[in-house]
């Protein structure tokens, strides 16, 4: 790759795209989970991501919108 997760974060958010952001990694240090907020991500998750952990973590960011519809063309970035 030539863009780690963190970077690719911090593109987003200098882009003014505001959605929440998991990571999901199997880096578990607390070194590496403060990296990925400073970055500007919204929740760490750490590899093995059990269904019910990751549904929880998007259903928490959510913040009361329904669930997005199957889109009907292509979908455009923010």
């Amino acid at each position: 790759p030539v863009l780690d997760g963190n970077e690719a974060i911090r593109m987003l958010r200098k882009k003014g795209i505001s959605r929440p952001v998991l990571v999901i990694t199997a880096h578990s240090s607390y070194h590496n989970q403060l990296e990925s907020f400073a970055a500007g991500c919204t929740d760490y998750l750490v590899k093995p991501v059990s269904r019910e952990n990751l549904i929880g973590a998007i259903l928490k960011h959510l913040d009361g919108q329904p669930l997005p519809q199957k889109a009907k063309g292509p979908v455009r970035p923010e």
